[in-house]
């Protein structure tokens, strides 16, 4: 029987992870905890900085930032009510589309030490005065948000929170890495067990994306261009930033229906600027091309404007 021919199309959403927690504080000492110095040096979240982020993003084909929002207490009294309020204000002004991760401290547990009325409570208190701007992303009219490991919770505890978020706020689209999600979606493809080697790296993601799509569920891919915590954790087999991989990634991420609204299609990137974790596309002045990631996605993107027919998947 012949296998289905599809066509690789040109997302409609390209994304990227943004964190804002950045000041020059969290860039402690001469790279104690990363590897790569951005560009920019080691910078405030401002409006300056910001502004100059979405303009280079624009210029290399992202259109969406998706923002990592810490919703507990401990994190918002500081940095993170000031920061997203800098980054809100700047993506609506300059037309940047954007969506919350939700993100917590999830150390000895998860998301399942916490009760359902509390993550419910804290996300509504936190989006409530973003989630409806203009700017603000959505899918099939709904506001999109994504749970960051939402993996090691079951369905069962995920459909309280929903439920009980759709009670204040209305509609929205529950994206997670999790089966019953609205949009399946990860927030980083790497895996330990891969080690090193960003071929193996590829070659995992492109079964995990065949399987996805085999599913006949919504659902969007991650690609990768490196990943690197050893210098904020132990254990991990770092995977050095690479240009090649980027692309292979890239080209894995976008070759099979991700069954959207419309057919169409949503590559999310990890990360713009997780420096913690060596993932960052954001131009670095530690690299000999700082712009040469940013190039790579740009050329894969142009490529893609030209179907190219796969026939591969069963």
């Amino acid at each position: 029987m012949p296998e289905r021919e599809f066509q690789v199309a040109l997302p409609e959403i390209v994304s990227a992870w943004y964190h804002h927690w950045w000041y020059p504080g969290r860039f402690a000492g001469n790279g104690s905890n990363y590897r790569y110095e951005p560009l920019l040096g080691k910078y405030n979240i401002n409006d300056s900085t910001v502004r100059q982020h979405v303009k280079w993003a624009k210029k290399y084909g992202i259109n969406t930032f998706g923002i990592d929002l810490w919703i507990d207490q401990a994190n918002w009294n500081g940095w993170v009510e000031r920061h997203t309020e800098i980054v809100t204000r700047v993506f609506d002004q300059e037309g940047m589309n954007y969506f919350f991760l939700i993100d917590r401290d999830l150390q000895n547990g998860g998301w399942q030490k916490y009760q359902p009325e509390l993550i419910a409570a804290e996300t509504v208190k936190r989006i409530k005065k973003y989630y409806k701007r203009p700017s603000y992303l959505n899918y099939r009219s709904k506001p999109v948000l994504f749970f960051w490991a939402a993996y090691n919770t079951d369905c069962g505890f995920w459909f309280k929170v929903v439920k009980l978020i759709k009670k204040e706020i209305g509609p929205f689209t529950f994206a997670a890495d999790l089966p019953c999600a609205d949009i399946r979606m990860l927030y980083n493809p790497y895996s330990p067990i891969m080690g090193s080697d960003i071929g193996l790296q590829n070659s995992r993601q492109l079964s995990l994306w065949k399987d996805r799509a085999e599913d006949l569920k919504p659902w969007v891919p991650t690609a990768l261009a490196g990943y690197d915590d050893t210098r904020v954790r132990s254990g991990n087999p770092p995977v050095a930033l690479s240009p090649k991989g980027f692309q292979k990634s890239i080209q894995n991420a976008l070759k099979y229906p991700q069954h959207l609204e419309g057919g169409k299609k949503w590559l999310m990137i990890n990360s713009w600027n997780e420096w913690h974790e060596g993932s960052q596309i954001e131009p670095s002045k530690d690299m000999s091309k700082p712009f040469q990631l940013l190039e790579v996605l740009r050329e894969e993107l142009q490529r893609v404007t030209n179907p190219v027919v796969y026939d591969d998947l069963k």
